[in-house]
């Protein structure tokens, strides 16, 4: 499993990059644009619900792949 907090820095350093390219006039099409903010800000959210929720969403991930191994 991926380290706790990971998905909220990798939203934080894409929309950071995002801004840096718009800040230094590097040109890139619209949509790898509103694409980059969409995938960050999604990650953020992620990584915001995952300090919160951690726990319960672990069980839960394994209680499925339990079920799906029939073990």
């Amino acid at each position: 499993m991926l380290r706790r907090g990971i998905t909220f820095g990798a939203g934080t350093v894409i929309i950071a990059f995002l801004f840096f390219c718009h800040l230094y006039s590097v040109q890139l099409p619209d949509f790898l644009v509103g694409l980059g903010y969409g995938i960050g800000i999604a990650l953020e959210l992620i990584g915001l619900y995952h300090v919160k929720h951690e726990s319960g969403f672990r069980r839960y991930k394994i209680q499925l792949l339990k079920k799906i191994s029939g073990r």
